[in-house]
């Protein structure tokens, strides 16, 4: 039950693996965390695996919170525009992100849903030459 950050600065991206199950407000703090530390940067596109996360404790109001957040911290960071490749090998996790990415409307993040690490990194990394 963690989330662990990989930050890969030279590609301007941090690969994000969450597992087990966490709330909202769990995955909340785990971000402030990271985007207080020297390994992120404003702007910093995410290749986030859900591939071992469940779900369950993750409510439409915390997706909403969620959103908030990532919205708040591109505003107070001037972040126009970030991507973000989400690999979700299940249908659950697929709905969530979709869900997220529905209140995250007026956010400048872009999601991506993948079914494949590899091409999911590929998306990412490949736009970023």
């Amino acid at each position: 039950m963690t989330i662990t950050f990989e930050s890969f600065k030279d590609e301007n991206y941090v690969h994000v693996k969450w597992t087990g199950d966490l709330s909202s407000k769990e995955i909340i703090e785990y971000y402030k965390y990271f985007h207080e530390s020297s390994e992120w940067a404003p702007g910093m596109n995410e290749l986030i695996d859900l591939s071992l996360f469940d779900f369950k404790n993750v409510t439409s109001q915390g997706l909403m919170q969620m959103a908030e957040y990532s919205e708040s911290v591109c505003k107070n960071n001037n972040i126009s525009h970030f991507k973000s490749a989400c690999y979700c090998p299940q249908d659950v996790q697929k709905g969530m992100v979709h869900a997220f990415s529905i209140w995250a409307d007026e956010s400048p993040e872009l999601v991506k849903i993948f079914n494949d690490l590899g091409k999911a990194k590929e998306w990412l990394v490949g736009n970023n030459k």
